[in-house]
């Protein structure tokens, strides 16, 4: 009898390691799981860290492109603007000069009194 009780208590103690052990194993299948998971996640993450700073030096790349673009648009209009006064400049001495030309060829046209 102290037999059996001792095999009952041994059975109910496989038992229970049995249960502890499929529980064990069921937490390492769900921690498996969720570690996969993470893993997943993180490589997507990386994956789209990798895609955005790509993304950061395409944009800083078009707008150093766009910064020259702009630069070189300035620095042509101070040209024109330079060279307009320039023209601007000639155009009202060429007209001065028209101007005293006109003049001496009229004065020199108009007849002159005899002395």
């Amino acid at each position: 009898q102290e037999d059996e009780e001792r095999i009952r208590q041994l059975t109910a103690d496989i038992k229970k390691k049995e249960r502890d052990m499929a529980t064990t194993q069921d937490m390492i299948k769900s921690l498996t799981d969720a570690h996969r998971n993470a893993t997943e996640h993180a490589v997507d993450l990386d994956r789209k860290l990798s895609q955005s700073k790509q993304e950061v030096a395409t944009l800083r790349s078009d707008l150093q492109a766009a910064n020259a673009r702009e630069e070189a648009e300035k620095q042509d209009r101070q040209q024109w603007a330079r060279a307009r006064l320039e023209l601007l400049t000639m155009r009202s001495a060429a007209q001065s000069e028209l101007a005293n030309a006109l003049s001496n060829t009229r004065r020199n046209a108009s007849p002159q009194p005899n002395p």
